[in-house]
C-alpha cells in the first residue's frame, strides 16, 4: 500500500494489497478498498462504500 501525503484514513476499514491512496484523499469509517485499486488525487469516500475487488 502507498499512502501519500495529506491523507485521512477513518477507523473501521479494510485495505487490501497493492492499493495507491494519492494525496488529500479521505477515506470514512467502514470503508474496503480492494488489491490493485488508485484512489485519485482529493477524493473523498463516503462510509460503507467497497472500492475494487476484496478477497
Amino acid at each position: 500500500m502507498i499512502l501519500n501525503t495529506f491523507c485521512v484514513v477513518k477507523h473501521e476499514r479494510a485495505i487490501e494489497n497493492f492499493v495507491h491512496i494519492f494525496p488529500k484523499v479521505a477515506l470514512t469509517e467502514d470503508v474496503k478498498v480492494g488489491e490493485f485499486t488508485d484512489i485519485g488525487n482529493c477524493s473523498n469516500v463516503i462510509q460503507g462504500i467497497i472500492i475494487g475487488k476484496m478477497q
